[in-house]
């Protein structure tokens, strides 16, 4: 069995954020919100609205700056053309970048936990709202729903893929997050990561709902890849999210196993030790 470890986590682990592209992709998915809502539960809308208005004044503690004094132009034209609630979920995302008023550049550097706390946070109490209005029970059968349908409405299938040796080669790098733990390959057809730190899991962590955290952190990961390629299979049934002690996630390709079938506990525990034997 082939073996690797990822560590491609610090706490200064930083990244480039293009700050227009950032905000704008944050508020495209709050659209997208918005319009699922007005399609699937239109007598709920304006009652949503109104309750989401008041629990992001309650989040908001400073302004976003005139249209004049904003320093990037691109953004400058973004902001101009929100709406009332628009430019309150936008000003709660620009205070969780902790973008100064007067910066000028549209890149910045900044570490992984600032751009994933402004995603996740917003998404968080726009669904949070959510769940209040509808009971959660209601409301997680919803997001669960809407986020299998937006990962496969935006996915794009690559037929010609003959087996998962690409996506091993490259877990790693296409990953969208530095993370810690262990990947194994057991064949063409399967291979995994027992992954023992996220840092989308640390951001969560704050605001102490692990359940709900792990609907809009987790459970599109199985739409993700399986949307792929119709003969990609996912499984993940444990993970740090939801307080075990690492995430088990294992790739499957049908065309390459008798069966689908996730390794037993004893296997994730045991591979600590398999990768000290190889030097790992």
């Amino acid at each position: 069995m082939e073996m690797k470890r990822t560590d491609t986590f610090t706490n200064n682990e930083t990244t480039i954020v293009n700050i227009p592209d950032s905000l704008s992709r944050i508020l495209s998915l709050f659209d997208h919100f918005l319009e699922g809502l007005r399609k699937t539960k239109p007598k709920i809308v304006t009652e949503y609205l109104q309750a989401l208005e008041n629990k992001l004044l309650s989040l908001v503690t400073k302004p976003l700056p005139d249209i004049d004094s904003i320093q990037i132009p691109r953004l400058s034209e973004v902001v101009s053309k929100l709406s009332a609630i628009q430019r309150l979920y936008f000003t709660y995302a620009f205070q969780l970048l902790e973008i100064p008023s007067d910066y000028a550049s549209e890149t910045m550097e900044m570490t992984w936990h600032r751009e994933d706390k402004a995603r996740l946070f917003a998404a968080y109490y726009r669904s949070l709202v959510l769940c209040e209005m509808l009971g959660r029970e209601e409301a997680i059968e919803y997001l669960k729903k809407y986020i299998n349908g937006l990962l496969y409405e935006r996915a794009k299938p690559d037929l010609s893929l003959e087996d998962l040796d690409t996506f091993w080669e490259t877990e790693e790098e296409e990953g969208s997050h530095p993370s810690f733990g262990l990947g194994f390959r057991m064949s063409k057809g399967k291979f995994g990561w027992r992954v023992e730190r996220c840092v989308l899991h640390d951001v969560s962590e704050p605001l102490g709902d692990p359940e709900l955290c792990h609907i809009l952190c987790c459970y599109g990961d199985t739409a993700s890849f399986e949307s792929r390629n119709p003969n990609f299979v996912y499984t993940m049934p444990k993970t740090l999210m939801q307080g075990d002690p690492y995430c088990e996630k294992c790739f499957h390709d049908k065309r390459h196993v008798d069966k689908i079938e996730h390794p037993p506990r004893k296997f994730w525990e045991s591979l600590p030790d398999r990768a000290k034997e190889q030097g790992i």
